[in-house]
């Protein structure tokens, strides 16, 4: 073969290849872009389902969570309204205060979280506590709410804050006396002041935590209570959060809920 043919059969080839590779392109790029747009349909279309199931579960858990504070909120309203009540602001008799607060012990059994109840006698000072049975304010382990206690007439709710006085165990003397109380995260309500007194009722955040995990809670699904900085209750605990607060796992807010996408689990803001 002389060198003009080898170079013809050369060029031949190049240009072969050149198109080759030219209808390769023709066939393969829009064929890959179509992939790649049909993969990013398919995935906003996937991720725009779970997080619509998410709100469900949201609003879901979210109705729980007012269902149960409401059914804690009517019942210290019935107890407030209540016969038993009246008879007692009235008189001033102890068959009738051992009444109240066998309806006060009725209502903490029935509601889970609810942890205690509070009798404040606005006029003589008197206290009434469904766990340790104290009557006197000067002694009380807990008296901050008052300083946020106002003349509302319906229910107030405060931030959830702790069910003691800062300081009121080392002002026990004996250490045995101490062990009878224990310090929890509660959501206090008050109820508006009738016949010169309130009822004060005490939501445990963290058995209301477990309440919620007990009616929607998965392996796969963390449901976590928190305020601020604070985690109130935590379904995994054993879990590492990275030292990062469950408020910053951020991802579809609604109200007082946040869904954390990369925890794969419902947090529920306390308020």
């Amino acid at each position: 073969m002389s060198a003009k043919d080898k170079i013809t059969a050369n060029s031949r080839t190049r240009i072969f290849a050149k198109v080759m590779v030219s209808f390769l392109l023709i066939i393969l790029v829009p064929t890959v872009i179509m992939g790649i747009v049909w993969y990013q349909d398919i995935r906003k279309k996937n991720h725009g389902d779970m997080m619509e199931k998410e709100r469900r579960n949201l609003a879901e858990v979210q109705e729980a969570y007012r269902r149960i504070v409401n059914s804690v909120e009517q019942d210290l309203v019935g107890v407030l309204y209540g016969t038993a009540y009246k008879n007692y602001m009235t008189t001033k008799k102890p068959e009738h205060m051992i009444r109240v607060m066998a309806e006060v012990s009725g209502i903490t059994n029935w509601n889970p979280s609810l942890y205690s109840v509070y009798l404040y006698e606005t006029e003589t000072g008197k206290i009434w506590d469904s766990t340790s049975k104290q009557q006197s304010l000067e002694f009380f382990y807990d008296t901050a709410w008052l300083e946020q206690k106002n003349l509302s007439v319906s229910v107030q709710y405060l931030p959830v804050r702790k069910s003691m006085d800062e300081g009121f165990l080392e002002k026990m003397p004996t250490v045995g006396m101490a062990a009878q109380y224990s310090v929890k995260n509660v959501m206090t309500m008050i109820t508006p002041r009738e016949l010169k007194g309130v009822l004060v009722g005490n939501i445990d955040m963290e058995a209301l935590g477990k309440e919620l995990f007990e009616q929607f809670g998965r392996r796969d699904r963390r449901i976590s209570l928190f305020r601020e900085e604070q985690v109130l209750y935590d379904s995994f605990p054993q879990r590492e959060s990275g030292g990062q607060n469950p408020g910053i796992w951020t991802g579809t807010h609604r109200k007082d809920f946040t869904w954390p996408g990369e925890r794969n689990g419902i947090i529920l803001r306390a308020p």
